[in-house]
């Protein structure tokens, strides 16, 4: 008897990450995008947008069960300014670690103090609206 036994490539994964980060309205709310490159869509996606001062988080605003369709992307609006010259900024992809992804290295994207090094990520989403 042979047992044959199926391997899973990473090519047959999500592969989530944000691929653009903007002003979009010019005071006080910024937009992102969140991209798939991968052939398999990505439903129940958890994203936190924060902004901080000095490393420390100010405002929190979650974006719960999100789609992102396999090779495409979403855009997601904020209404916190994560984009200002003033707050550090901090933005991660499924931080719960629930979505089979090929690459969770490119789950984050910071600026400011939350990307110095060494970074400091703000771990607790529980004050997110």
């Amino acid at each position: 008897n042979t047992v044959q036994r199926s391997v899973t490539t990473p090519s047959q994964f999500t592969d989530l990450f944000i691929s653009r980060i903007w002003d979009s309205c010019g005071d006080g709310c910024d937009a992102f995008d969140v991209r798939n490159s991968g052939p398999l869509g990505a439903t129940g996606v958890n994203i936190y947008a924060i902004n901080g001062y000095l490393g420390f988080p100010t405002t929190c605003q979650g974006f719960f069960d999100v789609a992102v369709p396999a090779f495409s992307f979403v855009t997601l609006g904020t209404f916190i300014d994560v984009l200002s010259g003033f707050n550090d900024y901090y933005i991660i992809i499924d931080p719960d670690n629930t979505i089979l992804e090929s690459n969770k290295t490119n789950n984050t994207a910071c600026g400011g103090l939350f990307c110095s090094s060494p970074p400091v990520w703000p771990t607790d989403f529980g004050s997110c609206f």
